[in-house]
């Protein structure tokens, strides 16, 4: 499967970097997702979740409701669960599919994000597309990316 993504390593230290990475999330990237909408009680789809941490710190945010995590690598979400698992988190499932054809109903979701992913992928107008068709009538699409000058929106 030809995705455009290519690991940085084992599938455990691409966790770790991945982890590593989401590090930050809590403290600067929550905060902006509050101001764009996100809030106790949506359910939320995280695409291409990767090991999940992100998707945990999101789970934790808007419990009791659900978050999904999508990836399309069955190792990543292996991680993804151990994660979850460990720190107690019940209201997450995650699912590997891929979000430029996703199985999912449309106009399920309060929240659709994604973080880092639309630069790896080679069809990420379809990805976008499908986010839109996955949020509700009323809800948020969100896709955080690094610019060029390495800041993040």
């Amino acid at each position: 499967m030809n995705s455009g993504y290519r690991y940085c390593g084992s599938p455990e230290e691409e966790a770790n970097r991945l982890a590593k990475q989401a590090q930050s999330f809590r403290d600067q990237d929550l905060p902006i997702l509050r101001r764009f909408g996100l809030q106790p009680g949506q359910n939320v789809l995280d695409a291409g979740c990767g090991a999940g941490t992100v998707t945990v710190e999101i789970a934790k945010e808007i419990s009791p409701a659900q978050v999904i995590g999508m990836d399309r690598d069955e190792r990543l979400l292996t991680q993804a669960h151990h994660h979850a698992s460990q720190r107690g988190i019940t209201n997450v499932e995650f699912i590997q599919q891929d979000i430029t054809a996703p199985n999912l109903p449309e106009a399920r979701f309060d929240f659709v994000y994604c973080r880092f992913m639309l630069w790896a992928i080679p069809k990420r107008q379809k990805a976008l597309h499908n986010m839109i068709q996955l949020a509700k009538p009323q809800g948020i699409v969100c896709a955080q990316e690094a610019d060029a000058d390495s800041r993040i929106y």
